[in-house]
């Protein structure tokens, strides 16, 4: 099936050894003066943060340094490292570390970036503004923070995880070197390679995952599978180390679009109550998870049993399901974890309270089995009775420092001069006597008179803009390159119901507000870099009501040649708004109309272009609207190019023009059409509406109910004709047998009549027999019963059926039918029946069948009349015509079978045998009905079986199955 919609986010990636020398050449691309490096004492322990400061000198970029993260980056302390970049003016965030420090840098950046407490921002998509710009260098190879949209806090309140979801987190570029990940100790190593397995196998078995997500997932786990174990055990070899950090990055690109489960929405409660490590309690849950929800994607935890070497050929569902848990389990224990969640320092009374916690994670949302709080606390209490074996020890995590200070309030900007009206001491004339260095009472008194004189004018000029701007209905202001407004007309104050004083020296952001302001950013920084924006968009007014306005951003160039601003040019549009969305539910509506039409709807104008296509046009001629449109009719419908000067007609006439049962040749297949042209006069401009119904049906119906009517009156004729000879054939028989009794009948009134005629009995018998007169007399009773035989042969099958069922020796039956054609004039004047060698296979054990004898024979009448003249007209027949008639009993059937030894059928005839109107012969020698109305005698009137197969060797076997009395 066709798959729905996705999203597939990520950061550009410099990938490589030695990509994190690169760290100040992109600072500088994107033109940071100063960067905060967010960091951990792991880390800078390391080096790695030595050499990352050194590239930023080397790129002449200050920098400050934030490392008060703990393992899992808590509330106070994303604040407290947003708080240093406030105060150190900040303009771009540069990460190098693992989650930690990556998950608190993007907290930092949401929170910078929209001013808000990063606990405000927890769930999808919640984050409006994006932050400042990210740059991620990852030191281990598991976490994937440096390239999802995820970001993991820590509510320390609440003691839960949070979990921040938007594009705005994604970091702008990733510096991933596999060399980072050499200094990383045994156990983080285990640790965060089991949290990339984990990301990998829940992104792969997610209900958002998608062929993209699917493709790195399985990738990812492959490459754990074969390195993990050695990068545990051989720190130092790059190999391993960069098919780790591959693997985690492909993780990461899978997890980050398709999202997680169950895993990771109970590590989370973990993580978030007790503080414990991430990765470890990850590992520790997997192979129970992979067993909860294997039912529910029974093939994909195939693929990634596969994907880490388990052959699953042959193998069901539940073996595959214990042996990808034991190998996750092994994998787990090869790499040192093997301690449970008990020997953590978690208490069984905790668990109904992370169980809880975790069924309100986000991660939930996409795990394939829906899990109840009950199933969750099991999978729990599995992980904290593991037995500790082998137990590698771990390194303490240092605490996490005391909660810094809140950061102070940034003081708000003064506002900027402004342009005013009023006569004395404006702001206005203060910033001209700046530019002009002397005062403005040196001005008055004329000590400058033609300067006097151009502020004068200037001023007048000022009043006769102002009048015009204020009495025109288009809201006009002026925005500087720092966005406060400089100029407001009258309209543009009753937009936000606010005085020009209240409006004027202040910022944009904040006189349209953050929602307003979030829709037009875009176009605001597209002005101000100089292109002349036009958009429309939706607000709210004081009422409440939405409103459109049609918004102009028009860039002013100063007396430097640089961009100083921008005019704002709005116009209120939503009475024009409503009239085109009516105009277009009513399109719409219009339109659906003619799409749910059976008929071919097709609008041209005068030309002949089409200008409506409807959606039966493009099922006939495979032909898009869209394609459609402008195009020659006789170009996109061929069928309609012979009607090309009718349809001028109807346009030139102005009348309507029908043209009935039009025949068609669809691949050899007559099809019949009624054409209707509509002339159409609208708004002065001419064309046509040209309806074309597929009327073949009807016509074919018309066909059969004439056939019947026919058929019906022939039946009359027949039944008729034989009630007509059926008198006189008696008679004729009666005399006969009466002859032969008076004739060689040794009775006494014979005798005694030939006694008086002169002679003897013995005399007359003996001229009958030398003039043959008995075999003559034989012959007429024997032609007579014959005729007579037909005659009620002929008056069973044409009396009218009134569906009168009785238990029918199918045999005898089939014997009848062919005692039936013997007669038929047409079968004895192209296809004489005598002539067919007629071979009888009848099980004597099969019984009767209840059925309607003359509905049956109306259906072996129709095959052996086909099966005839298919043998008759063969050219060469290496064999005399032979028909092979077998009734057999069929299990809870009866089974009759009719072989031919004709030419046969070839497939795409057989396939079509029975459809109504189908045949094989020349015009006017056949209807095409014989076989359908057989078929439907047999399957709807009788609830048996029809088909038909071509015969080895050659020939056609036409078999019929009828159930027994009992299976009926």
């Amino acid at each position: 099936m066709i798959p729905g919609l996705h999203k597939f986010l990520m950061p550009e990636i410099v990938y490589g050894q030695g990509s994190l020398h690169l760290a100040g050449r992109h600072a500088g691309n994107f033109g940071a003066s100063r960067v905060l490096v967010v960091t951990d004492g792991g880390v800078i322990n390391a080096g790695w943060c030595a050499k990352i400061e050194a590239s930023l000198r080397a790129a002449n970029i200050a920098y400050a340094r934030f490392s008060d993260i703990s393992e899992n980056p808590k509330d106070h302390e994303v604040m407290a490292g947003a708080a240093v970049y406030r105060q150190e003016n900040c303009d771009l965030i540069l990460a190098v570390g693992g989650g930690s420090p990556m998950d608190g840098a993007k907290g930092i950046g949401v929170v910078v970036g929209n001013n808000r407490h990063i606990l405000d921002v927890e769930g999808v998509d919640r984050v409006t503004k994006p932050g400042p710009p990210l740059i991620f260098i990852p030191t281990t190879a598991g976490s994937s923070a440096d390239v999802s949209q995820f970001a993991i806090i820590s509510d320390t309140t609440r003691q839960v995880k949070i979990a921040i979801i938007s594009k705005m987190v994604i970091p702008d570029i990733a510096l991933v070197d596999p060399e980072t990940t050499v200094t990383m100790p045994p156990a983080l190593t285990a640790a965060t390679g089991m949290d990339a397995l984990c990301h990998a196998f829940e992104a792969f078995v997610s209900s958002a995952a998608f062929a993209l997500t699917d493709m790195a997932a399985l990738k990812s786990v492959a490459l754990i599978s074969k390195n993990l174990i050695g990068a545990y055990q051989h720190p130092d070899d790059l190999v391993y180390r960069n098919n780790m950090m591959m693997a985690s990055l492909m993780a990461g690109m899978a997890f980050s679009n398709a999202s997680l489960g169950l895993v990771h929405a109970m590590a989370h409660s973990l993580g978030g109550a007790k503080d414990l490590p991430h990765g470890e309690c990850n590992a520790l849950l997997l192979e129970r998870v992979v067993h909860f929800n294997f039912s529910s994607a029974p093939d994909k935890y195939a693929q990634l049993a596969q994907a880490m070497g388990i052959d699953t050929r042959g193998l069901s569902d539940a073996v595959i399901a214990g042996a990808l848990s034991e190998k996750i389990a092994w994998l787990r224990q090869q790499v040192g974890i093997t301690f449970g969640l008990k020997e953590m320092g978690v208490q069984l009374e905790d668990l109904p309270g992370f169980s809880r916690t975790a069924g309100m994670d986000p991660c939930l949302a996409t795990n394939p089995r829906k899990a109840t709080l009950a199933e969750i606390e099991a999978i729990f209490r599995g992980a904290y009775q593991m037995t500790a074996k082998g137990e590698v020890p771990r390194e303490k995590m240092p605490p996490a420092p005391s909660e810094p200070p809140a950061p102070s309030e940034k003081k708000g900007q003064q506002g900027v001069p402004t342009i005013s009206d009023t006569e004395s001491s404006s702001p206005l004339e203060q910033k001209r006597e700046q530019f002009l260095g002397f005062s403005l009472q040196a001005t008055r008194k004329s000590y400058y008179p033609q300067l006097q004189e151009q502020l004068n004018a200037l001023r007048e000029s000022e009043k006769r803009l102002r009048l015009l701007t204020d009495n025109l209905p288009a809201r006009i202001s002026y925005v500087d390159a720092r966005l406060y407004y400089r100029f407001v007309n009258h309209a543009y104050e009753k937009v936000f119901g606010l005085p020009r004083e209240k409006i004027v020296g202040h910022r944009m952001q904040d006189i349209v507000g953050p929602e307003n302001y979030a829709k037009i950013e875009t176009f605001v920084h597209r002005a101000l870099a100089g292109m002349q924006t036009h958009f429309e968009m939706a607000v709210r007014n004081d009422a409440g009501q939405q409103i459109w306005l049609e918004v102009n951003f028009v860039p002013y160039v100063g007396a430097n040649g640089r961009i100083v601003g921008f005019y704002d040019l709005t116009r209120d549009v939503t009475k024009r708004k409503q009239v085109e969305e009516e105009l277009r539910r009513l399109r719409n509506y219009l339109s659906n109309i003619i799409d749910s039409m059976p008929s071919v709807i097709i609008g041209v104008d005068n030309d002949g272009k089409v200008t409506q296509w409807n959606r039966q046009a493009e099922q006939v001629t495979g032909l898009n609207a869209e394609k459609a449109h402008a195009q020659p009719l006789a170009k996109v419908f061929p069928n309609l190019k012979s009607e090309m000067n009718r349809i001028k007609m109807s346009i030139r006439d102005r009348r309507v023009l029908k043209e009935l049962k039009v025949p068609r040749y669809n691949q050899d297949e007559p099809r019949f059409e009624d054409l209707t042209i509509f002339p159409l006069v609208t708004n002065g401009v001419e064309g046509a509406v040209i309806r074309v119904d597929d009327v073949t049906e009807r016509v074919r119906l018309e066909e059969m109910m004439v056939q019947s009517e026919k058929m019906l009156s022939v039946g009359g004729l027949a039944a008729g004709m034989a009630h007509e000879i059926n008198n006189p054939l008696a008679g004729i028989l009666q005399n006969t047998s009466v002859l032969i009794n008076r004739l060689s009948g040794d009775l006494p009134a014979n005798h005694k009549a030939a006694e008086a005629a002169g002679t003897t009995m013995a005399a007359i018998n003996q001229y009958l027999k030398l003039r043959k007169l008995p075999d003559m007399l034989e012959n007429i009773r024997t032609s007579g019963s014959l005729a007579a035989t037909i005659v009620k042969n002929m008056l069973s099958f044409a009396r009218k059926s009134e569906s009168l069922v009785s238990n029918q020796d199918l045999g005898p039956l089939l014997d009848q039918t062919l005692e039936l054609l013997k007669t038929d004039y047409n079968m004895k004047k192209h296809y004489d029946f005598k002539q067919i060698q007629i071979i009888r296979e009848y099980d004597q054990a099969v019984g009767p069948v209840p059925c309607e004898a003359s509905k049956l024979q109306q259906v072996f009448m129709n095959i052996l009349k086909n099966g005839a003249e298919a043998m008759t007209e063969m050219d060469q027949p290496s064999a005399p015509p032979t028909f092979v008639l077998r009734v057999q009993d069929d299990d809870t059937w009866v089974r009759v079978e009719i072989e031919d030894n004709g030419p046969g059928m070839d497939e795409k005839t057989r396939r079509r045998i029975f459809e109504p109107f189908f045949t094989t012969k020349p015009v006017g020698k056949g209807t095409g009905l014989g076989l359908s109305v057989s078929y439907f005698i047999v399957t709807e009137d009788h609830k048996g079986e029809m088909r038909v197969h071509t015969v080895e060797g050659g020939g056609t076997c036409f078999v019929v199955r009828l159930p027994k009395p009992h299976y009926k």
